[in-house]
Parts: structure tokens; sequence; C-alpha cells
């Protein structure tokens, strides 16, 4: 995929080529994303380095939580054929921000209006993803909540008509889902972030009869918090053989392009110490993919790679 218009000017016998970077629409259909008026499913992961070993592996999108460094990523992303699902980080309810303050909201609607103004017409981008997880950590019922971030859409879409919106929640509760259908109708998909109840998450969906498009923006192993502990109170990691059969599971059972499903964004396309040095990290800090990662490159692609990541059965 190349994420520019080209046009040539033939001089003697060399072809020279011009790039006029101008933006590539994208549109929601029933059957799914629209990217340049093809069909576009999304192959992604959370991340924004080794951009060209993703491509190689098959996927086509990567996601990232704020827009800091955005102008880079998207340079990057362009030339290894890839999409950014750009974040926009909005405040969660605090000591210093209030849904209810309408100073506080109208700064913030600001921010965003200059970031998309800045990147809208970036070939690379595929969807402003304002906010992730800025719900709260109750049961994401404040209305306040909900309709700031309508208004966020609304002015995303006034002034980039070109890109959808989406918001990643943590977890799709009921009162996360009534919170978008009474007070978000221009949040155009929502995205979910799901670890141990992503197998369950299409029956939920259709349980509710959820008519708007959705997006998987995390994914991978069990949580930390949804492990069973050891006798001194820590979360027993899963083996990388085991993060890698708890992927594949979920992924055949729900990441499918059917049942509005527009795509996935695995977690995490890199390493980080969150519980511990190795719990989510796709590649090792050496960049080394792990087994976790040929999964995904088999769903991709369909064919498996040739050089297997070692799979490490538990320790008895």
């Amino acid at each position: 995929m190349i994420a520019f218009v080209r046009k040539y000017a033939w001089i003697g016998m060399l072809t020279v080529a011009t790039i006029d970077a101008a933006p590539i629409p994208v549109k929601l259909t029933a059957k799914g994303l629209q990217r340049g008026g093809a069909p576009y499913f999304i192959k992604g992961v959370g991340g924004d380095r080794d951009l060209a070993l993703l491509s190689q592996l098959g996927g086509n999108s990567v996601r990232t939580w704020s827009d800091n460094g955005l102008k880079e990523l998207l340079e990057d992303a362009g030339k290894n054929g890839l999409t950014v699902c750009a974040g926009i980080w909005i405040e969660k309810e605090c000591s210093w921000f209030s849904y209810r303050n309408p100073e506080h909201c109208a700064r913030q609607l600001e921010r965003v209006r200059k970031s998309i103004e800045t990147h809208r017409d970036v070939p690379a981008l595929l969807l402003w993803n304002i906010s992730n997880e800025a719900e709260g950590d109750g049961d994401g019922g404040d209305a306040a909540y909900w309709k700031q971030l309508n208004a966020l859409c609304k002015l995303a879409k006034e002034i980039d008509p070109n890109h959808p919106t989406i918001n990643a929640v943590a977890g799709f509760s009921a009162p996360k889902a009534k919170g978008v259908a009474e007070h978000c109708p221009d949040l155009d998909v929502i995205g979910i972030n799901t670890y141990g109840g992503l197998h369950g998450l299409r029956a939920d969906l259709e349980k509710r009869q959820w008519a708007k498009p959705w997006i998987v923006t995390e994914f991978g192993p069990a949580g930390y918090w949804e492990r069973p502990k050891t006798s001194w109170g820590r979360p027993i990691e899963q083996t990388s053989k085991e993060k890698a059969e708890t992927l594949r599971k979920e992924y055949e059972k729900t990441i499918q392009p059917a049942g509005h499903c527009f795509g996935l964004y695995a977690f995490l396309w890199g390493q980080k110490q969150e519980a511990t040095f190795t719990w989510f990290g796709l590649r090792t800090p050496s960049g080394d993919t792990t087994a976790s990662a040929d999964e995904l490159c088999y769903f991709w692609t369909g064919e498996k790679v040739s050089n297997v990541a070692p799979r490490i059965a538990q320790i008895q």
C-alpha cells in the first residue's frame, strides 16, 4: 500500500517521481472500513517503533495513546505502507480537571482542534482515537464526560471529514454502552480494550444488539489482574506458549471481519515494565519477536513464520 499520490515526469531515460501529500479518505460502510475506496480491515498493534518489521510480518496499522511525536510517526508509517490510529489524550476527571467546568472543557477542545488541524492531511492517518480509558475507574456512567467526548468527536468531523473518530474504553460495561448510546451520536467507532474478557466480547455485543462499529484497541495475554496469585499474593504470569495459545483462541473466536468488527490492535509492539518485565510485550528489548507475534503474523498473512520464537513451558 502506497500512502502517496505519485506523479511521473520523463527526463530522457529516467523516471522522476514527485510526491504530493494528500489525505486518503476513510469511510465507514455497512461492511467495514474503506480507505481510498478499498476495503480495509485493521491488522494492527499498539506502538510506534520498528515499523518496517511490522510491515514485513503482515501488519498494516499502529495505534498511539497521544499525539506526542505524531508528525514523525506518520511519516515513518507512510514510508512502510502502514496507517496510524492517532491518539489524542484527554483528561480523566481529577483534582485539576472537571467535565463540569466549562473553562476546562473549552481548553481541551482547543487543544484537540490544534492537533487535528496540524495532522489531518497526512496520507498515513487512518482514525482519530480521541481518549484512552478517560471514562474513569468507576462504572463509566458520568454523562458529563460522554457529552464532552461527543463535542470533541463532532469538532473532529467538522474540521476533518476524511477520518472517522474512535474512543477506547477499558472494557465495555453496560453503563459505558449506555453512555455512548445516549450521549455520543458523533462518535463513529467504539474501541474496546480487553484482555481475559475478549473471548466473550462478540457474544456480549450481540446480546446487547450493539449496532455501532467496533475495534479491539488493546488485547493480549490475560491481564495480571485476571490471573491466579501465588501464596504471597503475586499474579502468576502465563508462559510465552500459554500467551500465544490464548491469543490464537481469542482471535479465532472474536476477531473476524464481520458483525461490525473493523479490526484490532494487539498490545504491545515493544516491551514495558508492567507487573513484570515480560508480561505484555510482543517483542523483547533487543527487538526479537515472541510466540504471540508469530501467531499474529499467521492471522495477518495466512503463512507461518519460518524462524519461530522459542516457546517456554512452565517450570515444574
